[in-house]
């Protein structure tokens, strides 16, 4: 797979974009949710896991600063009109506890993660990956300044430990070391985990 097929999560954030309040609130409401083992979680449930990330396929690169990584948040932010921009991406990837595996699909994700800043605040000069990522936020050509932005960004990379909070569906795993169960006749199965009209997915640091 190549990299530029990420997903292309949602281009968010008029005003005040996702500010440290914000965050807050979504990590408060991940961590009233029930909490689910991996191997425990039913189907159809919204719920809470924790757990080791693992890649599933290529890896995509985060925007600004090109980690690779299995999802991403790139800001761009001002206290000056038109506000803050927020651009979310990822591909899909394994999350595992000591109980099982789920396969997170990070299409239409929120996520509550920390950012660093990559760029210079009142600059005259920005970098090619930090210009196209504003034209892409603005919806625009790439401006010739950027005065008065500043540029973050964070990344989920493997081996981080995070939680998750959405509803899972069981599909056929096709890495499932033992083949059809003969005496009932089904096939080995994993959760997959990702946003459904009723169930939001959110993606967190643990």
């Amino acid at each position: 797979m190549d990299p530029i097929d990420v997903l292309a999560i949602g281009v968010i954030g008029l005003g005040l974009g996702l500010s440290l309040s914000e965050n807050w609130r979504i990590r408060v409401r991940i961590r009233r949710a029930r909490r689910w083992r991996l191997g425990e979680m039913p189907e159809v449930t919204l719920g809470r896991v924790v757990g080791r990330v693992r890649a599933l396929g290529d890896l995509t690169r985060s925007p600004l600063t090109g980690r690779p990584c299995v999802f991403y948040v790139a800001e761009v932010r001002s206290d000056f009109a038109p506000g803050n921009r927020r651009e979310l991406g990822g591909v899909p990837f394994v999350l595992e506890d000591d109980s099982g595996r789920a396969i997170i699909d990070p299409a239409h994700a929120t996520a509550a993660l920390s950012v660093a800043i990559t760029g210079a605040l009142d600059r005259s000069e920005v970098t090619p990956a930090e210009r196209a990522l504003f034209a892409r936020l603005q919806n625009t050509r790439p401006v010739e300044r950027l005065e008065s932005w500043t540029f973050l960004e964070g990344v989920v990379e493997p081996g981080a430990t995070i939680e998750v909070l959405g509803a899972a569906i069981r599909e056929p795993d096709p890495a499932a070391s033992a083949g059809p169960d003969v005496y009932r006749g089904v096939s080995a199965t994993r959760l997959r985990i990702a946003w459904a009209r009723g169930f939001p997915l959110v993606i967190s640091e643990s």
